[in-house]
C-alpha cells in the first residue's frame, strides 16, 4: 500500500482549450488556476465524494480519447495508492485569487507523467466539465519525487490504456485511476492534487476480454500493492498434489447412529460411516465444520486507507466482504475419492437411503436449462457398460427396497409402443434409482440440447424427441469412474453436465487418467463456478489454493489409513521363477545379441561407438523397442507383431515348443545358405578378375583353380541340399520327388490351399537346392569357357596340338556339365508346362461346330413370329462363334508352339525371355479378346451384359490410343484390331437374345394350350408345331449354356498356361544371366584392390558360415535331446558332471574347462580329431529345468533376485509348498508352448483339482498374449473368458465352467469388482506397479471373503528379473527403506500388520504418483519405461552371454594341474598311436589298468614315453600269462 503527501513547486501551467493554449509561467503561474476553478456553465454539479467510473468519451486534440470521471462510490473499490501532491507558490509568485463561486473539486483525467530532471517533473491532466487540457511543470527535491514518481507512472499508464479502449471492452480494464485538483484549505494558498490508483470490488481480472493483454501488468500492480498476498506457486502440479489435498475425515467425528443403520442388511465400516457423514454434510443435510469459510485463494489485507479486504491474486480479485458466495465450492455434492475395492458404490447408497427428497407436485425451473422441468426424487447413475449389471446386483444386495431401471436410450420411431413408453419421462419418474451407462449419454446428445431454429422447406415427418434425461430434475446424478469425462469437452460430458440435477458426485477411484488437468472435467460436471466457466481459471491455481479447494470438493480414504477398520482377508504375493526350456534359451540369447548389434551396445551394455552413446536418441529408441520384444519373447515367441513377422507365422497365431525349434533351424540354415552363396559368388567374382586382367600371360589356369574352389564348395551345399529334400520325402512318405513338385504345380486353388502348408518345407528346401545348382552351372560353365579361351590364345597353344586337344576335350566335358545342370534347372517348370501344353493341345479340336444350326421349317402361323427372332438371334450368334473358334485357335497355336530350349533345332541366344514376352503381347491380347467376345456371347444368349469385360476393354481400346507409347499396353495395333471386329459383332438391343426367344416360344405354346384344350383343331395343329420348335430351341440354350460355362474354364486353362510358359522363358533368362560377362571390357590390368575386397569377403562370410553351423548343430542337438532326453551329461574327457559345456561342429560336447584347456594346445576335436577354430565351438548351458516359488519379501532392505532360494532371502508368511509346486510340475500336458504358458497351464489344472470353483483372473500387459494363452488353455480344456469378450464378465461371474479371466492393460476395468476369483496370475512383471494393482484390486477388495493369492511369473536370467527388482526397489523406497544400503540382516520376529500396512502405503504411492492413461503405450507395445530405466531393465542382471572367442576361466592351482594332466596324457596316447604300439584302443587299455593308474599319470607328467609303452607291454604280458593259465586248466 502507497500513501504519499508531498509539496512541489509550480513553475509553469499551460492550458489548452479548443486547440489554443494559455501558457502561464514564472510568477504568473498561479494565475491559470483562477481559470481553472472558475465555474463551468451548464456543467451539472460534482460532489467531491460522488465521482465514479467513465461514462463517457472525448477526444483529444492529439487525437487519442480519455475517459471521463462522472460518478464515483468510494465504497466499491479499494483504494491500492494515494498521492497528494500540495501545489506550493515561491517567493515570487503570488496566490491565485478565486471568486466565492469557484468549484471546489476539478475531477481530472491523469492522461501523462514525465520527469524531465532529477528534481523536475511534468504531468497532463485534462478537465472534461470544461475540456481544458492542464500541463503542470514542477519541482522538488529528488528524494521527495523518488517517494511518488512509480505511483504516479502506474496511475498514468493506467489511465493511458483505459483511455485508448474502445467502449465495450472498458469495463475490462480492472485497475483505474482517479484524479481531482481541490481548492486551497481555509489560511492556505497552496491547490491540492491528488492522484488514487484504485482496484473495484468483486470484478475478477482472469476471464476478461483484454486479460491476454492486460493479465500480467494488471497482476503486477495488485502483488505490488499487496505485497502479503500469498504468491503463485510456479511449481508443476503432481497426481500427488491431488492425492495430498483430499480431505480424509478425522476418526474422531461424532458419527449418527442412523448412518449405521441406513443399510439394514450391511454393516457400513467406520471409514465408510464417516465418508456418509461427510457426504450428507456436502448435501446439505448435516451442518458443515469447516474452519475456513473464505472463498478459494482469497486472503485478508488492507488498502492504503486501513480498509479490510480480501485479496485472490490467483483470480485476480479483491472483495470488501464475505457476505457473498464468491464461489460454487459450497456446491451440493463433490468428488467421491476411495482408494480401489473400499466401497464408494455402498458409500453412495447408504447415502440414497439417508436423503431423500421431499419434492413438490408441480414443475419446478431448472436456471441452467433455462426451462421448467419435472421433479424426481430420483438418483441418476452414470457408469461404463462393463458395470453397469453390478451396480444393479449391489443396490438390489444392500437396498432392496429401491427400484431400479436401466435406461437404454431413446427409442426409435420403429419400436413397439412398449418401448417408446419406457423412454419417457413418466416412465422414468417412478423409480428410485436410475442406470444408464456413458455410450448411451453421447447418443443422446442431439436430443439432449435443443436445435436452432430454421426454416425448413417441408414439414417434418417425425416430431422432434428431447431425452426424458434433461426434462427431469434429478435428486441426484452420480458419474461413477468419472475419470472418463476427463476434460468435460466429449459428447458424453456434454450431455453429463447439462442434466438438471440437485446434487452432484463424481465417483472414481483413480479420477486422475493423465494429470491434474482432468480434474477440469469434474468440475464442469459439477458445476464449480468459476472454475468450470473460466478455463484459464483452474490452471491458475496456486498449490496452496488448489489444496483448499480439493480439500473441500474432494474425498478419500487409502487402504492404509483405515487399515484398523478393514475386514478383508489377507493376500499373499508369490513370485514364481521359470527357467526357459533349451529352445527358448536359445532363441532369447539370439535375441538379446540382436539387440546389442541394433543398439550399439556390447554385451555389456557399453557403447561400441562413440557418435551412439547411451544418451543418443536413435540408440534409446531402440532399446525401448527391442525391450518390448525382449519381454514379449519371455511370454511367447508369437507375441507381438515383429517376433511374428520373424518367424513368418503371419497365418499361425499358437506354435508348440517343437515347432518353434523347427522353425529356428529353417532360419538358421536360410541363413547359412544365403552366407555361402553370397561366398561362392565371391570366389567366382575372384575367378573374373583373373581372366579379365590383360597384364596376365596365362590368367586362366589361376582362374580355373578359383572356379573349381568354387565349385567344391558348391557341391558340398548340393550335396546336403539333395540329402535333406530326401529325408523330408522320406517324412511326408512320398514314392518320389515328383509328387512334390506335381503338388507344387497343381492347378486347382483348393489342392494349393490343402497342401501349401504340408509341403511348405520341401518347397523352400528345393528353392534352396535350386539356388545352389545355378551356382553350379555358373562355375562349370565358367571353367569350361576358361577352357576355350586359353585353348584359343594361339600364344598359349598352338592349334591341333596335344594340348589343345586336351583342351577341346576339357571345354566340351565342362559345357556338357553345364548343360546337364541347366536341364535338371528347367525340369520341373518344363514338365509341369508341357503337361499344360498337351492339355491346350487337347482342347484344339474341341468346340469345332458351335454355330447354331437352322431349324425346318414345319410350317405354323402362330409360330413364325418365334422363328423370325430365332434367325436374327442366331445370325449373330454364329458370326460370334466363327470368330471365337478363330481367335481360339490362334491362341492354342501360340500356347502350342515348342519351348526354344527343348527345341533341337534352335539353338538358345539368351534372348528367350525377351521374345517370349513379345509373342505373349500379342497373346495377351487375344485372351482379352477372347475373354470379350464369350462375354457377347454370354449377352446375346441370356440378354445380360457383363459390364466388368466391357469396362476392361474400353480402358484397354482407350490406352492404346495414348499418345504416350509407355502407356498403351500391350500390342496396341493388334488390340485395336480385335477390338473393332468384336464391336462389329456385339448383338444390339434390337436383335434380342437366345432367352428371349425361349420365353416367346414358351408363351406361345401357352396361348395355344389354352385354345386347343377348347378342341380348336388349328390351335391343336399349331401347338404341335410350336412344341417341336420350342424342344430344338431349348436344346440350343442348354448347348450354349454349357458351351459358355466350358469356354469361361478354358480362359483359366489358356491364362494358366501362358504364365507357366513365362515363367519357363524367365528361368531360361535367369540362368543366361547367371553366365553373363563379368564386365563388357577387360582391365589393362590385374584388379589388386577388388580382389583384395572379394577374398575378403570371402575370409568373412567362411567366419559367419562357421558361426551358423555351429548354431545349426547345437538347434538339431536340441530337437534330439527332446525327443531323446539324456541323462546326467559327462565330459568325454574329464569323465564328470557339467552343466556349462561347449558343442563343436562335428556334433562332440565337452565340459568348457577341459575343451578350452584342450583346444589351446591341439586345435582339434579330442574325440575324432577334426581341426576346429574358435567359430567352431559354441558354449551350451544346460539350466536347472526347476520352477521356483518365493513369496514377495517387503521386509527386507535388500532387493534378491526371484531365483534365490527361501534360505536366502526372508519371507513375511510361509511360501508356497514344495510338495504343492512338485504336483504342479508333475502335471503332464499334451503340447507344450512355452515355460511359461505350459507352467500356468498346470498351475490352473492344479487349482481345479486342488481348490474346485476357485477362479482366477489373469493379467498381462499384452493383449495378444492374452489370445495366444487362451488357445493353449483351451487346447487343455480350461475355460476361459476375457473382459473384450461379449458377455464375458457374467460368464466368468456365473457360468462355473469359465475358471479363469483374461485381462489386459488397455482395457478400461476401474471399478469391475470380481471378488468372486481368490488367485491373480500376473503375467509379467511391471515396472509400474500401478498397472498390476489395477488387476489386483478387481479381487483384493470390500466383499471379499476368502484370502487371495498373487502370482507373478518371472523367468529366470531375463530382463524380467532386471524388471523386477526396479520394481521392487521402487515399492521399497516408498516404504521408506534404502534397497541399496541396508545390510541385508533383519529381525526374525516380524510385526505381519506393520508389514501389510507399509505395503499398502507403497501401493497408495504407486497410484498417487502414476499417470495410469500414460503408463501404457499405443498399440501392443506394453507399459512405459522412462528413458532412466531402459539400461538397467536391459543389462541390469547380467547374462551369460561370453563368447568362446573371449574365454578365460579361473581355477586353483590343483584344478590347473590336473587339467593339464589329462591334456598331456591324451597327448601321449596319440603319439602312441601314431608310434603304431600294440592294442587296438590305447586309451581304453591305459583307462582299464586301475593298479597302473598312478604310474600312467606319473609317466605322463614326465613325458616318459617309454616308461609307458612299458606298462602297455606289461599289460599285454599279464594277458598273454592269464590266457596260457586258462588253456592249461581246460587241459
Amino acid at each position: 500500500m502507497a500513501r504519499v503527501s508531498a509539496s512541489v513547486s509550480l513553475h509553469d501551467c499551460n492550458l489548452t482549450r479548443e486547440d489554443k493554449s494559455i501558457p502561464y509561467s514564472g510568477p504568473d503561474a498561479f494565475r491559470a488556476f483562477e481559470s481553472v476553478f472558475r465555474p463551468v456553465v451548464g456543467a451539472p454539479p460534482h460532489h467531491s465524494e460522488n465521482e465514479g467510473r467513465a461514462k463517457k468519451r472525448r477526444k483529444l486534440t492529439n487525437g487519442s480519447s480519455a475517459n471521463i470521471v462522472d460518478t464515483f462510490d468510494p465504497s466499491q473499490s479499494a483504494v491500492l495508492a494515494r498521492i497528494t501532491l500540495d501545489l506550493v507558490p515561491g517567493d515570487t509568485q503570488t496566490s491565485p485569487l478565486l471568486a466565492n463561486d469557484s468549484r471546489a473539486t476539478v475531477p481530472l483525467q491523469l492522461d501523462s507523467f514525465s520527469r524531465e530532471e532529477e528534481n523536475r517533473i511534468r504531468f497532463s491532466t485534462f478537465d472534461p466539465a470544461s475540456s481544458t487540457t492542464i500541463h503542470f511543470v514542477t519541482s522538488a527535491a529528488p528524494l521527495v519525487i523518488e517517494s511518488f514518481a512509480t505511483h504516479l507512472d502506474t496511475a498514468a499508464s493506467v489511465g493511458a490504456e483505459w483511455a485508448k479502449s474502445s467502449p465495450s471492452s472498458r469495463n475490462d480494464y480492472i485497475p483505474f485511476c482517479r484524479c481531482a485538483l481541490l481548492v486551497p484549505p481555509p489560511g492556505q494558498h497552496a491547490p491540492r492534487l491528488e492522484v488514487e490508483l484504485r482496484w473495484p470490488f468483486g470484478a475478477s481480472l482472469v476471464g476478461t476480454w483484454r486479460a491476454r493483454f492486460q493479465h500480467r501488468a494488471n497482476l503486477k500492480i495488485l502483488s505490488t500493492y499487496f505485497p502479503n498476498t500469498p504468491i503463485e506457486d510456479k511449481s508443476p502440479w503432481t497426481l500427488s498434489d491431488f492425492y495430498d489435498a483430499v480431505h480424509v475425515p478425522p476418526q474422531s467425528c461424532d458419527i449418527s447412529t442412523r448412518i449405521a443403520e441406513s443399510l439394514p442388511s450391511t454393516d457400513l465400516y467406520p471409514y465408510q460411516q464417516r465418508s456418509v457423514h461427510w457426504m450428507l454434510q456436502r448435501e446439505g443435510v448435516l451442518p458443515k465444520h469447516e474452519s475456513n469459510v473464505s472463498p478459494v485463494s482469497f486472503s485478508p489485507a488492507q488498502d492504503c486507507t486501513g480498509k479490510k479486504c480480501y485479496v485472490s491474486s490467483v483470480r485476480g480479485m479483491v472483495i470488501a466482504e464475505m457476505d457473498r458466495d464468491w464461489d460454487s465450492t459450497g456446491l451440493h455434492g463433490g468428488i467421491l475419492a476411495e482408494e480401489m475395492g473400499l466401497g464408494k458404490s455402498v458409500e453412495l447408497i447408504s447415502l440414497m437411503c439417508l436423503n431423500k427428497r421431499d419434492f413438490p407436485k408441480e414443475d419446478v425451473y431448472d436456471p441452467y436449462l433455462n426451462k421448467m422441468v419435472k421433479a424426481s426424487g430420483a438418483t441418476l447413475i452414470i457408469t461404463p457398460p462393463s458395470i453397469l449389471e453390478q451396480w444393479r446386483t449391489e443396490i438390489n444386495r444392500h437396498a432392496p427396497h429401491l427400484t431400479v431401471y436401466h435406461y437404454k436410450g431413446p427409442a426409435r420411431h420403429d419400436t413397439s409402443k412398449a418401448e417408446l413408453n419406457e423412454a419417457t419421462v413418466e416412465h422414468l419418474l417412478q423409480f428410485d434409482v436410475v442406470l444408464t451407462s456413458y455410450n448411451v449419454l453421447s447418443k443422446e446428445l442431439h436430443h439432449a440440447k435443443p436445435p436452432p431454429d430454421r426454416s425448413l422447406r417441408h414439414k417434418k415427418i417425425h416430431e422432434r424427441r428431447n431425452s426424458p434425461l434433461v426434462d427431469i430434475s434429478w435428486w441426484r446424478v452420480c458419474l461413477d469412474e468419472a475419470q472418463m469425462v476427463e476434460s468435460g469437452v466429449s459428447q458424453a460430458a456434454t450431455v453429463a453436465r447439462i442434466i438438471p440435477r440437485c446434487n452432484a458426485w463424481a465417483i472414481s477411484g483413480t479420477p486422475l487418467r493423465n494429470n491434474v488437468t482432468d480434474l477440469v472435467g469434474l468440475l464442469v460436471f459439477l458445476r464449480c463456478e468459476p472454475f468450470a466457466s473460466t478455463k484459464n481459471l483452474f490452471a491458475r491455481l496456486d498449490k496452496a489454493s488448489f489444496r483448499d479447494l480439493i480439500s473441500r470438493m474432494a474425498l478419500r480414504h487409502t487402504k492404509d489409513q483405515i487399515r484398523g477398520d478393514l475386514d478383508i482377508p489377507p493376500q499373499k504375493r508369490v513370485v514364481i521363477t521359470v527357467p526357459f526350456t533349451e529352445v527358448e534359451e536359445e532363441y532369447y540369447k539370439d535375441m538379446f545379441r540382436q539387440m546389442c548389434d541394433a543398439c550399439f551396445l556390447n554385451p555389456d551394455g557399453s557403447p561400441t561407438r562413440d557418435d551412439r552413446g547411451l544418451d543418443h536418441p536413435e540408440t534409446i529408441e531402440r532399446m525401448r523397442d527391442w525391450l518390448v520384444r525382449l519381454r514379449q519373447t519371455c511370454l511367447h515367441s508369437h507375441v507381438g507383431e515383429k517376433n511374428r513377422k520373424a518367424f513368418g507365422s503371419k497365418n499361425r497365431s499358437l506354435r508348440t515348443v517343437q515347432e518353434v525349434l523347427q522353425a529356428m533351424i529353417d532360419q538358421n540354415d536360410t541363413k547359412l545358405k544365403l552366407e555361402a552363396r553370397e561366398m561362392i559368388l565371391a570366389q567366382m567374382r575372384c575367378g573374373h578378375i583373373y581372366s579379365f586382367a590383360k597384364d596376365l600371360n596365362n590368367p586362366y589356369d589361376e582362374a580355373i583353380s578359383l572356379y573349381k574352389e568354387a565349385l567344391q564348395t558348391t557341391w558340398d551345399y548340393v550335396k546336403s541340399g539333395r540329402e535333406e529334400i530326401q529325408a523330408e520325402a522320406d517324412h511326408l512318405q512320398l514314392t518320389s520327388l515328383e509328387d512334390a513338385s506335381e503338388h507344387e504345380g497343381s492347378d486347382s486353388e483348393e489342392d494349393k490351399d490343402e497342401t501349401s502348408a504340408k509341403f511348405a518345407r520341401i518347397t523352400t528346401l528345393r528353392r534352396s537346392l535350386r539356388s545352389f545348382l545355378e551356382l553350379e552351372h555358373a562355375c562349370c560353365f565358367f571353367i569350361g569357357n576358361m577352357h576355350f579361351q586359353k585353348k584359343d590364345n594361339v600364344a598359349l597353344t598352338v592349334p591341333e596340338s596335344d594340348e589343345f586337344i586336351l583342351l577341346e576335350k576339357l571345354e566340351k566335358e565342362w559345357y556338357d556339365k553345364a548343360q546337364t545342370i541347366r536341364q535338371e534347372l528347367l525340369k520341373e517348370i518344363e514338365a509341369r508346362t508341357q503337361r499344360q501344353m498337351q492339355k491346350i493341345k487337347d482342347l484344339k479340336n474341341k468346340h469345332q461346330a458351335i454355330e447354331i444350326p437352322e431349324i425346318e421349317d414345319l410350317g405354323g402361323i402362330e409360330s413364325s413370329s418365334v422363328l423370325e427372332k430365332l434367325d436374327v438371334i442366331s445370325e449373330v450368334i454364329n458370326l460370334q462363334s466363327a470368330k471365337l473358334k478363330e481367335w481360339r485357335n490362334k491362341i492354342i497355336g501360340i500356347l502350342t508352339m515348342p519351348l526354344v530350349d527343348n527345341d533341337d533345332e534352335k539353338e538358345t541366344t539368351g534372348e528367350e525371355y525377351e521374345t517370349s514376352l513379345k509373342v505373349q503381347d500379342e497373346l495377351y491380347v487375344y485372351i482379352q479378346a477372347f475373354r470379350t467376345i464369350v462375354a457377347d456371347m454370354m449377352t446375346a444368349v441370356h440378354g445380360t451384359e457383363d459390364t466388368l469385360v466391357n469396362h476392361e476393354m474400353d480402358q484397354a481400346v482407350k490406352a492404346a490410343k495414348d499418345d504416350d507409347i509407355t502407356r498403351r499396353g500391350h500390342a496396341p495395333e493388334l488390340l485395336l484390331k480385335l477390338a473393332q471386329e468384336r464391336g462389329q459383332l456385339r448383338a444390339k438391343s434390337e436383335h434380342g437374345s437366345l432367352k428371349g426367344v425361349v420365353a416367346s416360344a414358351r408363351q406361345v405354346i401357352t396361348s395355344l394350350q389354352y385354345r386347343a384344350d377348347t378342341a380348336d383343331k388349328r390351335a391343336t395343329a399349331e401347338l404341335a408345331i410350336t412344341q417341336k420348335y420350342f424342344a430344338q430351341i431349348q436344346e440350343m440354350f442348354s448347348a450354349k449354356n454349357e458351351l459358355i460355362a466350358e469356354l469361361e474354364k478354358e480362359q483359366e486353362q489358356f491364362r494358366l498356361t501362358m504364365n507357366l510358359r513365362l515363367e519357363f522363358y524367365r528361368q531360361v533368362q535367369h540362368i543366361s544371366e547367371t553366365v553373363e560377362d563379368y564386365k563388357d571390357e577387360m582391365d589393362e590390368t590385374f584388379d589388386v584392390r577388388a580382389f583384395r575386397r572379394e577374398t575378403g569377403l570371402v575370409d568373412v562370410r567362411k567366419q559367419k558360415i562357421q558361426g551358423f553351423k555351429v548354431r545349426q548343430t547345437y538347434l538339431h542337438n536340441l530337437r534330439v535331446s527332446a525327443i531323446q532326453p539324456q541323462g546326467e551329461r559327462r565330459c568325454d574327457v574329464c569323465f564328470e558332471p557339467y552343466d556349462l559345456g561347449v558343442l563343436t561342429t562335428c556334433g562332440h560336447k565337452y565340459c568348457r574347462d577341459c575343451m578350452f584347456t584342450w583346444w589351446k594346445v591341439n586345435h582339434n576335436c579330442p574325440e575324432c580329431r577334426t581341426k576346429l577354430t574358435r567359430a567352431d565351438m559354441k558354449e551350451i548351458t544346460y539350466n536347472n529345468n526347476a520352477v521356483t516359488a518365493q513369496e514377495e519379501d517387503h521386509d527386507s532392505g535388500v532387493t534378491p533376485s526371484p531365483a534365490s532360494s527361501s534360505s536366502e532371502r526372508m519371507s513375511i508368511y510361509s511360501g508356497i509348498r514344495n510338495s504343492d509346486m512338485n504336483e504342479i510340475n508333475t502335471i503332464k500336458l499334451d503340447d507344450s508352448y512355452g515355460s511359461k504358458v505350459d507352467m500356468m497351464a498346470r498351475h490352473l489344472l492344479w487349482i481345479r483339482n486342488n481348490d474346485p470353483g476357485a477362479k482366477t483372473i489373469i493379467y498381462s500387459q499384452f493383449a495378444d498374449f492374452l489370445q495366444v494363452l487362451r488357445l493353449a488353455l483351451r487346447r487343455f480344456k480350461v475355460g476361459v473368458s476375457g473382459i473384450r469378450d461379449k458377455n464375458g464378465i457374467e460368464k466368468f461371474k456365473k457360468d462355473p465352467a469359465v475358471e479363469c479371466f483374461l485381462l489386459d492393460a488397455k482395457s478400461n476395468s476401474s471399478g469391475l469388482n470380481l471378488v468372486n476369483a481368490t488367485y491373480v496370475f500376473l503375467c509379467e512383471p511391471l515396472i509400474n506397479p500401478a498397472l498390476e494393482l489395477q488387476a489386483i484390486a478387481r479381487v483384493h477388495r470390500i466383499g471379499q471373503k476368502r484370502a487371495t493369492t498373487v502370482f507373478m511369473y518371472i523367468v529366470g536370467n531375463t530382463v524380467e528379473e532386471a524388471i523386477y527388482d526396479i520394481s521392487v526397489k521402487r515399492r521399497l523406497e516408498h516404504m521408506g527403506r534404502d534397497a541399496e544400503s541396508h545390510s541385508g540382516s533383519v529381525t526374525p520376529v516380524v510385526n505381519e500388520q506393520a508389514i501389510e500396512r507399509n505395503l499398502d502405503v507403497a501401493n497408495s504411492e504407486e497410484i498417487k504418483a502414476a499417470s495410469l492413461s500414460k503408463l501404457v503405450r499405443e498399440g501392443n507395445q506394453g507399459e512405459v519405461v522412462v528413458e532412466d530405466d531402459l539400461w538397467k531393465c536391459l543389462f541390469g542382471k547380467p547374462r551369460n552371454t561370453s563368447n568362446a572367442n573371449d574365454h578365460a576361466v579361473a581355477v586353483s592351482d590343483e584344478e590347473r594341474r590336473r587339467l593339464e594332466t589329462r591334456v598331456r596324457r591324451e597327448q601321449f596316447l596319440q603319439q602312441v598311436e601314431a608310434a603304431n604300439t600294440p592294442g587296438a584302443s590305447v586309451a581304453q587299455i591305459v583307462l582299464q589298468i586301475a593298479d597302473d593308474r598312478a604310474a600312467v599319470e606319473a609317466a605322463v607328467a614326465s613325458g616318459d614315453v617309454e616308461e609307458l609303452r612299458g606298462l602297455l607291454g606289461r599289460r599285454e604280458r599279464d594277458e598273454n600269462a592269464g590266457a596260457l593259465a586258462r588253456e592249461n586248466s581246460v587241459d
